[in-house]
């Protein structure tokens, strides 16, 4: 099972031998959760503080377009979800001693 952050594969794997699937499940999604959300925090205040320098760019659509600042961080943090949840349950239906084995 890999980690978010490349210094915590060992970590993971001395918690995992332990822990339920349910405590990997909301460990791993919540460091992965953590992650895009800042992202995307910092990437839609850095487009609000650049919509003056591109709304000449802008056709059709307002400089602060509610399906633009709402709608895409929100698919966005969807999308991040996905990716951090369907790789961890299947990882975390494999029994952690088998696992260990193969590192």
């Amino acid at each position: 099972m890999g980690s978010v952050e490349p210094g915590g594969v060992q970590s993971h794997a001395e918690y995992i031998v332990g822990a339920r699937s349910s405590d990997v499940l909301r460990r791993v999604i919540g460091q992965g959760m953590t992650s895009a959300v800042t992202a995307v925090v910092i990437g839609v205040i850095a487009a609000l503080a650049t919509t003056r320098l591109i709304s000449g760019l802008l056709f059709g659509v307002s400089r602060t377009d509610a399906v633009s600042f709402v709608g895409i961080p929100v698919l966005l943090v969807g999308i991040a979800f996905l990716a951090c949840y369907i790789p961890t349950r299947k990882a975390a239906k494999v029994n952690p001693m088998i696992a260990l084995r193969y590192e």
